[in-house]
């Protein structure tokens, strides 16, 4: 479990880190229970956060919802974040897009918790590139809905010319790769959802 933040970094500067590395939505009570202060503390902090964000001109802004905070692009940059991830589909994907398909497809189903495990680093905005491109697609857990999984798509099968994934180069021998299956299970045990095999 997480300590409440240190003296030197503020409240907004701690939800800031927490709702980037999230990358999906996240709620106020979760948030209380990792940071160990009240919920309406936490909410008084996402709209400290929210007008901080705003007053210095910066690029991102807080969007709240029924599942909770997330940090989006603001909307004065509509126009241009649409023109970058447009053109960012033209173009061939790049090595960390690559990998993190590789894990979705000979891994998946698989939860981001999982896919940064073996990857090593926070893989929300690719996973996002990957998913607009419409490569991999994003479900709920029936197990728990509160965690999505991801799967490669039909189009990316098509892509390849495969009827079924298990058609990929030497599918079994990588699928079933211990390594990855000891990384993919520590990391979704501690993200509260442990694979069955």
């Amino acid at each position: 479990m997480m300590e409440k933040p240190e003296s030197n970094l503020n409240l907004s500067a701690t939800l800031e880190a927490l709702l980037f590395v999230s990358g999906e939505p996240c709620n106020a009570e979760k948030i209380s229970s990792v940071l160990k202060i009240p919920v309406q503390e936490v909410e008084n902090g996402m709209k400290t956060l929210d007008e901080e964000l705003k007053s210095n001109n910066r690029g991102l802004s807080i969007l709240k919802s029924e599942d909770g905070f997330q940090l989006t692009t603001s909307s004065k940059l509509k126009d241009m974040v649409e023109s970058f991830t447009k053109h960012g589909m033209h173009e061939q994907l790049s090595s960390a897009a690559s990998e993190t398909l590789a894990i979705v497809a000979y891994r998946g189903p698989i939860n981001k918790a999982g896919i940064e495990a073996i990857r090593g680093v926070n893989s929300s905005f690719t996973l996002r590139l990957l998913a607009i491109r419409g490569l991999i697609e994003k479900y709920p857990n029936p197990s728990d809905s509160r965690i999505n999984l991801y799967r490669v798509t039909s189009d990316f099968m098509c892509y390849l010319g495969i009827s079924k994934i298990e058609e990929l180069p030497e599918y079994e021998k990588i699928s079933q790769n211990e390594s990855m299956k000891k990384l993919q299970s520590e990391a979704e045990k501690m993200s509260g959802l442990e694979t069955k095999e």
